[in-house]
């Protein structure tokens, strides 16, 4: 009886297991998440603590509530299992199948037995009892040392120069995720470009042969892009700033959002990566939540349906639905074409427009064909690259931009350029693993300008892209030097390695442009 009064006691302890992962989603972002989601989270592990609280008062001898300890935990911990399998085993084991799911129901049957077998031992109780405590001070730890080391006063974006443009065309940006740049397209994808490269040069697009991105994903480079300097190009940061200092670029008050809005230009936003506010801009097509919710459930194996959405798709729709997170592969990439068509219905005539556009048609699910028209991808498989989708893919952005062009009516600006180069080569986000034909693919990528001759009568073209594109817009739009000019670099960044994180922070930084250089010697 004693023995047995002593484990009930002792089950109480055992609440916090479930917990732990949570805790550490909680100590990782704890910068980067708002109120209401700590709240979340809050409520989620009181309603986890008083289950297992309940569980244990009904039951005679702690059955269930020891399985409903271990399964809450194994389902939290989905990602740090499946990831370690990902990063830890031989590459060959993908050709069997989803291997690291099957590591994931070994482990879960393995600690199952386990727990059946030995949960009422001492022994085992101590070694639990020795992993929470762990888990806790590690955690506390953790978070105690990045408040000491962070400098939250520090946290800032490029400081802002009070800029008052002369000039007020339409400015359109538009990044094409995930787009090749054409040689990468000639030689790595066997499809001759040269009926785009004329194209766009009959219709007085200037294209840049030899540009790269200024990071491997996509809020990186945005973030850099939107704030006109580079993240942390030397030295190194706690973890924690990292978190902070993305976090506040892609924030609706970076350098670009707010000097167009300093003079009085109207922004669309469209697309699901660059911010917006309903309140202070025309969001179309914001169709995809990717917040906490999604970046917590991800981490569970609700990630199966993600990656495997064509054998449930039904099942996966109406999660989505329900949450209002990501909405592919059923959503429909919006046209230029109906772009314009809202961007007419909503325009107020006394203003300019600054029109921002994140595509994803060459980006995974692929979306649209070579004639823009919708694919069917309601059998998309992740694990299966389409080549020629992803060429007709490119094909339809360049029939975008020249559609766009030839029926803008009020004189016009329009940037485009990808975040980064395809991916398909080789997904591995370990720098050691990337070879030269790896960091071609990554980091070449899709840049052009048009309408800038008309403009600025003595404008640099070779400078609008990367770092330096407002920078060199705004030179143009206030018709003085204002900014100069950064040195075109290349950064390798890993992110979304740490166990538990649902935000971008980045762990590791890279100068890769003597790299690129060598690769490209006419860059």
């Amino acid at each position: 009886m004693d023995k047995l009064n002593y484990q009930k006691k002792r089950i109480y302890i055992y609440l916090f297991l479930p917990v732990l992962p949570l805790l550490n989603i909680f100590v990782k972002n704890f910068y980067i998440l708002s109120n209401s989601e700590k709240y979340y989270l809050y409520l989620i592990t009181i309603i986890i603590y008083i289950v297992g609280y309940l569980l244990h008062r009904i039951e005679t001898k702690y059955k269930i509530t020891k399985y409903y300890l271990i399964w809450l935990f194994l389902f939290f911990n989905y990602y740090s299992i499946t990831n370690f399998a990902f990063n830890n085993f031989p590459p060959f084991l993908t050709s069997i199948g989803n291997y690291a799911f099957y590591f994931y129901i070994l482990n879960f049957i393995v600690i199952t037995y386990l727990f059946k077998s030995y949960f009422e031992k001492e022994f085992f109780g101590i070694l639990l009892n020795i992993f929470i405590a762990l888990s806790i001070f590690t955690s506390s730890y953790y978070l105690f040392s990045e408040i000491m080391k962070s400098n939250s006063d520090q946290i800032s974006v490029v400081a802002e120069e009070d800029i008052n443009f002369t000039l007020l065309p339409d400015v359109y940006f538009i990044v094409f995720d995930n787009m090749a740049n054409f040689k990468t397209l000639d030689e790595y994808y066997d499809y001759e470009t040269s009926e785009l490269r004329e194209i766009l040069s009959n219709n007085k697009h200037f294209v840049y042969e030899n540009s790269t991105s200024l990071y491997g994903q996509t809020r990186l480079s945005m973030s850099s892009i939107l704030n006109l300097e580079y993240l942390f190009p030397e030295g190194d940061v706690p973890f924690s700033t990292r978190q902070q200092i993305v976090n506040n670029y892609l924030t609706t008050d970076s350098v670009v959002y707010s000097t167009f809005e300093k003079n009085d230009y109207e922004l669309f936003i469209v697309g699901e990566n660059f911010p917006c506010d309903n309140k202070r801009h025309n969001c179309i097509n914001y169709k995809v939540n990717d917040g906490f919710l999604y970046n917590l459930l991800i981490n569970t194996p609700y990630s199966i349906l993600v990656n495997n959405r064509s054998s449930i798709p039904s099942l996966y729709k109406s999660i989505n639905k329900f949450l209002k997170i990501d909405c592919s592969p059923d959503c429909k990439e919006i046209t230029f074409k109906e772009i314009l068509s809202n961007i007419e219905k909503l325009d107020d005539p006394s203003r300019p427009n600054l029109v921002l556009i994140h595509n994803n048609n060459a980006h995974k699910p692929f979306r649209l064909d070579e004639n823009c028209d919708n694919l069917d991808n309601t059998k998309f498989d992740p694990a299966i690259f389409n080549k020629k989708e992803y060429i007709d893919a490119n094909a339809c952005n360049v029939n975008e931009l020249v559609y766009l062009s030839s029926n803008i009516k009020t004189p016009s600006v329009i940037i485009a350029q990808s975040d980064h180069g395809p991916r398909y080569k080789n997904s591995t986000e370990t720098f050691s693993n990337l070879n030269n034909d790896d960091l071609k693919n990554k980091y070449t990528i899709f840049a052009s300008v048009y309408g800038i001759d008309n403009l600025c009568e003595n404008a640099d073209k070779t400078v609008f892209y990367g770092v330096n594109t407002f920078r060199s817009l705004f030179n143009c739009l206030s018709q003085e030097i204002i900014y100069e000019y950064l040195p075109i670099k290349s950064f390798y960044a890993s992110y979304g390695t740490q166990l538990g994180q649902i935000n971008y922070g980045f762990n590791e930084i890279i100068d890769i442009t003597q790299t690129l250089t060598e690769l490209m010697p006419l860059r």
